[in-house]
Order: C-alpha cells, then sequence, then structure tokens
C-alpha cells in the first residue's frame, strides 16, 4: 500500500462522476486498534489520566465497541444521511463519508476516490466546527491530490445538530468506561433536504 505522503497516480482519463464526501465528528464503525483511541486522549488530556493509563482505557473502548455490533449511533446516522443524500443524487456524485479522527480518515479517502477515478471532490463538513483544531484545507494540501490534476472543493460547515464537542466528549468517556454508546440523534428529514439541495447546487 502506498504511503499517504506520496504523490497519489493521476485518476484514469475516463474519469467518474463527481464525490461528494460527508465530514463529521462521529465515532469509528468498528474498533480496529489503539493507535487512533490514543490520538484523541493526546488531543483531550483529562486532569489524572496518566499517558501509562492509555492502555487500559483503549481496551475499555474494545468492550464498550463488543457491545455495539453495528457499530456506535453516530456512526449509524452518519451512514444514514450519506445513504439518504445518494439516494437523491443517483448517478451523478458517489457519495462517501470520512471521520475526523479514526478510519476512514479524510486523507485516506481522498486517495482511495482519487485511485478509483474521480477527478472531483467536494467535501461537506456536517457539524464540524473549526475551532475543534480541524483544518479540512491543509489535509486536501497534505494528501496532494491537486498535484495530478484534482479538482478539490471545501464546503462551509453544515449544521445538523448531530455532532457536537460536547456530545463528542461526552460520548468518549461513556467508551473510556467500558460501555456502549445508546443515544440515537437521526437527522431530520427537512434538514437533510436541505443538504442535498445545497451538494446539488454544488455539483
Amino acid at each position: 500500500m502506498a504511503s499517504l505522503d506520496a504523490r497519489p497516480e493521476a485518476p484514469p482519463r475516463e474519469a467518474r462522476p463527481p464525490a461528494v464526501i460527508l465530514v463529521a465528528e462521529a465515532e469509528p464503525a468498528g474498533y480496529t486498534g489503539p493507535s487512533p483511541w490514543a490520538e484523541r486522549l493526546r488531543q483531550e488530556p483529562k486532569a489524572g489520566r496518566h499517558w501509562l493509563l492509555r492502555p487500559y482505557l483503549c481496551h475499555r473502548v474494545r468492550i464498550a465497541y463488543r457491545q455495539m455490533p453495528e457499530g456506535p449511533p453516530s456512526w449509524q446516522a452518519l451512514q444514514w444521511l450519506a445513504a439518504q443524500a445518494q439516494e437523491r443524487l443517483g448517478t451523478g456524485a458517489d457519495v462517501q463519508i470520512a471521520l475526523v479522527w479514526g478510519e476512514p480518515s479524510l486523507r485516506r479517502r481522498l486517495r482511495n476516490l482519487v485511485e478509483e477515478g474521480h477527478d472531483r471532490l467536494v467535501i461537506l463538513p456536517v457539524d464540524v466546527e473549526p475551532d475543534r483544531g480541524v483544518d479540512l484545507r491543509q489535509i486536501v494540501v497534505d494528501s496532494r491530490i491537486r498535484e495530478v490534476g484534482v479538482a478539490v472543493e471545501v464546503l462551509p460547515t453544515w449544521q445538523m445538530g448531530l455532532w457536537d464537542e460536547a456530545r463528542s466528549r461526552a460520548n468518549l468517556e461513556l467508551l473510556l468506561r467500558g460501555q456502549p454508546l445508546t443515544e440515537m440523534r437521526m437527522p431530520e428529514p427537512a434538514a437533510c433536504e436541505s443538504l442535498v439541495g445545497q451538494l446539488m447546487a454544488e455539483l
């Protein structure tokens, strides 16, 4: 597998339709190892939480994920939102999802889509606030996909009230105690229609 730091190959000449990437601060679909959680703990330190405790805390996260075979509610909501957008956009776009932290990361998603033949990408952050320290434009620059002629547009954050800083931290605390996440917030139909309308206007 090529390094994410390497310059990607140019997409094939017969490019595919534009790809839309919905980016959110949802929890990953499954527990794939301690790395993303260790990084999350580094980003949100808490008094009394020594770095030596991180392996134990990650083990608790794994226990919580065992109790969520279909993934966390936030992941399910993001999947549902992407499916609704895909249904309405039809063959005019390929709707994908990426996470602020964890996998699928935005950087990996960008590279994969270019390798699949997409030469135009539209990134729509959903409830991702700039003060959370997430620079999506810098991620695009670091991916180097513009160097091979791929057009990328990062749209302003679309507010749906599904993910916020307080909820993200509350979910993290539950997971670190080995408790599954149960609160489900689904997008309102009207909000979903508005989001799709915005995407159609951009495409």
